[in-house]
């Protein structure tokens, strides 16, 4: 979704480039926090603003089950943010991809 997200916003094939490294960031950053340096990061300023984005919970999520440490009650946050997310993920890329329809319909 956020392809489809960024390909009703940018024109070219660059630009899209350029989403995709700043969210390929976003879905490496939760995994370095929570799993090698997290006890360097624990309590931090950079752990808190890395909790904001999604991909976090998803990694939070990972890292409980791997052990085998994962039950209803611990993830059941991680699974509710996600499935918020990806609705309103979906909800503004349909909004998206209707007005760019619109758009051409015009044209």
């Amino acid at each position: 979704m956020l392809g489809l997200l960024f390909g009703c916003i940018c024109q070219t094939n660059g630009s899209v480039g350029v989403f995709v490294g700043i969210i390929s960031l976003a879905y490496t950053l939760p995994s370095l926090v929570l799993g090698p340096l997290h006890s360097v990061l624990q309590g931090s300023l950079f752990e808190q603003g890395v909790k904001v984005l999604p991909p976090y919970y998803m990694a939070d999520a990972f890292l409980k089950a791997l052990p085998n440490q994962a039950t209803a009650d611990n993830v059941l946050l991680d699974m509710l943010v996600l499935a918020g997310s990806t609705a309103a993920l979906f909800c503004i890329t349909l909004w998206g991809l209707r007005r760019q329809s619109a758009i051409a319909r015009e044209i």
